[in-house]
């Protein structure tokens, strides 16, 4: 093998090769955990009625943490999107230094049965709400028709 310089040339680029791939490993995981791009600012934007600022808050610092490579985005936002009042949540990574948090809060249009309310899109979801809203009733398939009712009359 010593001899032969054709063996030698391919072993020569393959350890360049694995070298090269060592290095690109070690910088991915020099930047996972590196302290030199923390998340400075969480921005939480949308219009919140109903939502609690306070279970907002804590949601983002739970799955927030570290730096803006190690943050969660994903289960994040899966948790936002599991909070009644939440319709729909998207979290992304703003570098240098802010994950924004965009909230869609779902607007009440009437009580549903006992406790349920019924969303503007017809959805039904538990949460309560103070307020005097139209009281329906129906089986779950039919939140989405009175929705439409509502929305082509809005006497109602």
């Amino acid at each position: 093998m010593w001899d032969d310089a054709g063996a030698l040339g391919r072993l020569t680029r393959r350890l360049l090769l694995l070298m090269a791939f060592l290095l690109i490993g070690s910088g991915i995981a020099w930047l996972y955990n590196s302290k030199y791009f923390p998340v400075k600012q969480i921005a939480i934007q949308g219009k919140l009625k109903y939502a609690s600022s306070k279970e907002l808050q804590t949601i983002a610092r739970e799955h927030i943490r570290g730096n803006m490579f190690r943050a969660d985005i994903d289960s994040a936002q899966a948790a936002f999107q599991e909070l009644p009042w939440i319709d729909s949540a998207m979290v992304r990574r703003r570098f240098p230094e802010t994950v924004e948090i965009i909230l869609t809060e779902r607007v009440p249009v009437a009580h549903w049965r006992a406790g349920g309310l019924v969303d503007s899109k017809g959805n039904v979801f538990a949460a309560s709400l103070k307020q005097d809203c139209l009281y329906l009733k129906g089986s779950r398939g039919q939140a989405k028709t009175w929705s439409n009712i509502m929305r082509t009359f809005p006497v109602f």
